[in-house]
């Protein structure tokens, strides 16, 4: 596992400490990156673009834990996750339909569920520089 959460994030990303994971539902953007230590973690400093329940990003279970929600973006290409940013990262509200399409349209992104007392080192990523240089290399 990396030792600083930028050194798991494509090059040219940058993250910015979230100050108050309790108040998540003011951070502003869809693109997050944090430590995950869940035993049935697959990636341990996950990429997602936040899936909102509800019109919330965190939602509580039956076992009355917390919950977030989001589509895994870490085993996508350079050009597949500026795509999925570009689509994806700026909308307050992502649909199911729209989840259902990236198995058509990027099969290895995936739709996860992530304990939030699992979660740490919570930070919201600015994508910005990564997509600049990306449009930059497909010129």
């Amino acid at each position: 596992m990396a030792k600083n959460i930028t050194e798991s994030l494509p090059d040219g990303m940058k993250a910015r400490p979230f100050m108050n994971p309790r108040k998540v539902e003011s951070a502003a953007g869809n693109l997050y990156t944090f430590t995950y230590n869940s035993k049935t973690a697959k990636i341990g400093q996950p990429l997602i673009i936040n899936v909102r329940r509800n019109n919330k990003r965190l939602f509580r279970a039956k076992n009355r834990d917390q919950y977030m929600a989001g589509i895994v973006l870490n085993n996508l290409s350079p050009a597949m996750t500026a795509f999925l940013i570009k689509r994806l990262g700026t909308r307050k509200l992502i649909t199911w339909r729209d989840i259902k399409a990236l198995g058509i349209l990027a099969p290895k992104a995936y739709y996860r569920i992530y304990n939030v007392k699992y979660r740490r080192d919570f930070h919201v990523v600015d994508p910005s520089i990564y997509l600049e240089r990306e449009l930059e290399e497909s010129r």
